[in-house]
């Protein structure tokens, strides 16, 4: 797959002609022209698709949104009368940083929540402009998602759009454990840019379980838009 960052923003525009207006009318400096998004300021311009109502949204939000969505953004959802689909060419957390932008803008435009076509983490409009300073946490809260039991692991989905790889955590820790031990060593790298290799251990503290790194394929298909091609580390028990 291209290293494509790719929004979904489920709206309540009519057709182009209303969410260009509504577009221009948000004080983030935006234009749709042409099929395209271009930042005024800048003139960078991203590719857009607008297409009529998705029945299915509503359920891929949800579970894009790990029961972390409200009720009343469902059902602003499920209302929707279109959806846009936003491209941004090229990964890194600058690319990220533009696309928070963009889908700030949306939401200001009237979008109903932010769904992240190449992770599939979904988030309100309410949380995604929580995410506005645009640190490593609201990154990383933005565009990773944490995935049970894909082959037999925990795994997270979406540090591709940082140029990292993802990260594996063995099945049988426990839920809760896992997703705080991938979140935390996920913003370690974000954060700290550590040099890790294959054979070397890793643990949150000097208490704390050791797991041995090892860097391996990405668990999804090249050509699915979750696909990592920089791989995952796999934390096994050491």
């Amino acid at each position: 797959m291209p290293e494509q960052i790719l929004l979904c923003v489920p709206g309540p525009w009519a057709d182009a002609v209303e969410l260009g207006r509504a577009i221009a009318s948000t004080a983030f400096g935006y234009e749709l022209a042409g099929g395209l998004l271009v930042k005024t300021e800048t003139r960078q311009a991203f590719p857009t698709q607008l297409q009529g109502p998705d029945p299915k949204l509503v359920g891929l939000f949800q579970s894009g949104g790990q029961g972390r969505m409200p009720k009343e953004a469902l059902d602003e959802i499920g209302a929707h009368r279109t959806v846009l689909y936003v491209l941004c060419d090229g990964r890194s957390p600058e690319h990220a940083k533009a696309m928070l932008d963009v889908g700030r803008a949306l939401v200001a435009a009237g979008g109903l929540g932010v769904k992240v076509e190449t992770s599939g983490k979904a988030l309100s409009a309410a949380a995604w402009e929580r995410c506005a300073p645009g640190g490593p946490g609201d990154l990383y809260w933005a565009f990773v998602v944490l995935v049970g039991q894909v082959q037999g692991m925990h795994i997270s989905c979406g540090m591709h759009h940082f140029n990292l790889p993802d990260v594996a955590v063995p099945g049988d820790v426990h839920q809760y454990e896992a997703a705080d031990l991938m979140d935390r060593f996920n913003l370690y790298r974000m954060t700290q840019n550590p040099p890790l290799r294959s054979g070397a251990t890793f643990s949150l503290n000097d208490d704390a379980p050791k797991y041995l790194l090892r860097l391996v394929e990405s668990a999804f298909p090249a050509n699915d838009p979750f696909h990592n091609p920089h791989g995952e580390w796999h934390l096994a028990h050491a």
